[in-house]
C-alpha cells in the first residue's frame, strides 16, 4: 500500500509549487523586473508554505493512523513501503531544491548591496528568500522526521528474531566491541 493518496497528492502538489518558474525574457529596467520577480516569488512562497502544511497534515493523520492500527494490531500496514516511499519523495526532492537553497543562500547575500533598491525593497527580498528557503528545508525535515517515526514504529511491532536487542547504549558497545575481537 505504501503512503496513502492523501500524502502522495500533498506531496506532489508541493513538488509543483516549488517548482522554479520560467523567467520572461522581456527587458523592463533591472529594477522593475526585480520588483516583479519579488513580487511573483511572494506568491509562490505563499503557496508553496501552504503545500507544505498540506504534507504536515496528511502526514501527521498516516503517521497517526498507523501508530494506533498498529498498537492495536488491527489491520496490516506496510510499513517498509511507505519508508521507501518517504525516502523517494526525500531524495527526489532533495535533488530538486538543493540547488535552490544554495541559489537562495546566494540572492539573500547579493541583496544586502543591491544598488537602486530601497532598504524596505532590500528587506523584502531578504524576508522572501528567508520564507522560500524554510519552507523547502522544513519539507525536507517532515519528511526525514516521518520516515523515523514510521521506521521507529516498525521496530517496536517487529519481532527481534534471533538478533539481540538493547535498551542501554553501553550495552550495545559491549556487544559490537566483544564480537569485534
Amino acid at each position: 500500500m505504501g503512503l496513502p493518496a492523501p500524502v502522495l497528492e500533498a506531496l506532489s502538489d508541493f513538488a509543483q509549487s516549488a517548482a522554479p518558474e520560467a523567467e520572461s525574457t522581456a527587458e523592463p529596467s533591472a529594477h522593475d523586473t526585480w520588483i516583479a520577480a519579488w513580487n511573483g516569488a511572494a506568491e509562490v512562497i505563499g503557496q508553496l508554505e501552504r503545500q507544505a502544511s498540506r504534507v504536515r497534515t496528511a502526514l501527521d493523520r498516516f503517521l497517526s493512523i498507523s501508530s494506533r492500527k498498529r498498537q492495536s494490531g488491527e489491520g496490516a500496514i506496510e510499513l517498509d513501503e511507505a519508508i521507501r516511499d518517504l525516502e523517494g519523495w526525500e531524495r527526489s526532492l532533495k535533488e530538486t531544491f538543493l540547488p535552490a537553497l544554495e541559489t537562495l543562500k546566494q540572492i539573500r547575500q547579493d541583496t544586502f548591496s543591491l544598488p537602486g533598491t530601497t532598504p524596505g525593497e532590500r528587506a523584502k527580498a531578504i524576508s522572501a528568500a528567508d520564507r522560500h528557503a524554510e519552507a523547502i528545508a522544513g519539507i525536507l525535515e517532515l519528511l526525514r522526521d516521518a520516515r523515523w517515526q514510521l521506521m521507529a514504529l516498525r521496530a517496536e511491532s517487529e519481532e527481534p528474531g534471533d538478533a539481540p536487542v538493547f535498551d542501554d547504549p553501553e550495552d550495545l558497545l559491549r556487544y559490537l566491541q566483544a564480537t569485534a575481537k
